[in-house]
């Protein structure tokens, strides 16, 4: 009966210590009640808000989170400038009350908060509410008269923060179009005309599945994100505007991006530009309604012909990540393994590591001038086969080059890369100073076993 009542009194105590550690583990302390004593609203946090109204001479502003960001769903649904809402909110929290009146010995007419000019209001997650009605100047210095929620008080407190408050559609609208980084892109896809382009990530690279199935050139997939990312809105445009007035009717580029996660796919169409004071825009739809003008940051590399999208490196890999190498020119070969960063010789002897660096450095570089040639006919000057550490929960890849003799004296060598299906002509003097003797990667022999051993 004792171990009985004990385990109900143990239950009891996690019971109440976790109520406390939940319930009050947002509580201020004393110190914090201290150092919020005098403030406008000592209880506010600002990240515990997740609506905010504003009401100026503008008109009525409101915006909600969702997933950490700001939105406007009035008076239009758009992107929120989340700098703007921020300032509010910092500027209601850190607001410090100078004076106290009360309505029974100044009316509220006096300092114009029978109809205030503007009012802010701000509600929690928890369910609490926040409202302040802000009146004119004081006659003297430049405080304001501000009445909280429905109390019979006027509070005087510095007018400093009524310009976070006086501010339009644009002013509460983000500028920013997208917030991309390339590693959260799964897919992106280009139309323009008659041409599409279409690259997913494939692992650590990009594929292209259109114009053709083949190796992506991440640099400008990667530039072009970085430029999608950077645009910023340079006006906006009422949603009555002709699309076809703009160049959208039809669109001169749509792009649609997949993220990697949960998120909606992006579509951004991209129109006509206009040149004014110096300044380049290009008319843009997001999201099938939302028009405004951005910078051109993205308009060059829009305009690459789908051919150039695919990667002119033969391969694309990072030097660090080569696991293994094997390396074959004629009747010699050397196959050298990389453990904790230090190579090793399979058949023994101190490896040239500053040589096997070059090697690798050099094939990683080595660009293709044509593609889609017809299958070589000549000798082989060479085999290379490199080894790449795996993706993550993947098996690791092995990539194997065999290089071919030019056609003709002077000419362009050839290779067949694995993991392209493609034949293509690279610089015959590049290859030639990639397929080195091996021996030039082995500085000494192995040490001789003693036979007394």
């Amino acid at each position: 009966m004792k171990s009985r009542n004990l385990i109900i009194l143990a239950l009891i105590v996690a019971a109440v210590a976790g109520y406390i550690f939940f319930h009050e583990r947002h509580q201020m302390t004393t110190d914090e009640r201290q150092q919020r004593a005098g403030k406008v609203f000592p209880e506010f946090d600002r990240d515990d808000a997740n609506v905010v109204v504003v009401d100026n001479a503008h008109g009525r502003f409101v915006m909600e989170k969702s997933g950490g960001s700001w939105r406007l769903t009035e008076p239009i649904a758009f992107e929120a400038n989340s700098a703007a809402v921020n300032s509010v909110l910092t500027s209601l929290e850190n607001l410090n009350e100078e004076r106290t009146l009360t309505t029974s010995d100044v009316e509220l007419e006096a300092y114009g908060l029978d109809q205030p000019e503007m009012t802010v209001t701000v509600a929690t997650g928890a369910g609490d509410s926040y409202k302040l009605a802000v009146g004119e100047e004081t006659a003297l210095g430049s405080n304001r008269a501000l009445r909280r929620g429905d109390e019979a008080l006027i509070v005087l407190a510095p007018g400093w923060f009524v310009t976070d408050l006086d501010k339009g559609l644009d002013d509460w609208r983000s500028r920013d179009v997208v917030d991309l980084v390339a590693s959260d892109v799964a897919s992106i896809q280009v139309v323009a005309g008659d041409d599409r382009i279409q690259a997913v990530r494939d692992g650590r690279r990009w594929k292209l599945l259109e114009p053709m199935e083949d190796l992506a050139d991440a640099d400008h997939v990667a530039n072009l994100i970085a430029d999608l990312n950077g645009l910023r809105i340079a006006e906006f445009l009422d949603d009555e505007t002709p699309l076809a007035d703009i160049g959208l009717d039809p669109p001169a580029y749509q792009i649609t991006i997949v993220r990697a996660g949960d998120g909606p796919p992006i579509r951004l169409d991209f129109g006509s530009a206009l040149e004014q004071d110096g300044t380049t825009t290009i008319a843009c739809r997001r999201g099938g309604s939302e028009l405004f003008r951005v910078n051109d940051g993205a308009a060059v590399r829009l305009t690459k012909a789908p051919v150039r999208w695919r990667s002119p490196k033969v391969y694309d890999f990072e030097t660090w990540d080569v696991e293994r190498l094997r390396l074959v020119t004629g009747e010699d070969s050397i196959a050298l393994t990389r453990d904790e960063g230090l190579w090793t010789a399979d058949q023994g002897g101190e490896v040239d590591h500053g040589a096997v660096q070059d090697l690798l450095t050099k094939l990683a570089e080595l660009e293709a001038s044509e593609f889609d040639l017809i299958q070589p006919g000549t000798d082989t000057m060479g085999t290379i086969e490199v080894t790449l550490e795996p993706d993550d929960g993947d098996a690791p890849v092995t990539v194997t080059y065999v290089f071919h003799r030019p056609l003709t004296e002077g000419g362009q060598a050839m290779v067949v890369v694995s993991a392209r299906d493609t034949v293509m002509s690279v610089d015959a003097a590049s290859v030639n100073e990639i397929l080195v003797d091996p021996d030039e990667l082995v500085t000494s022999e192995a040490p001789a076993e003693d036979p007394q051993e």
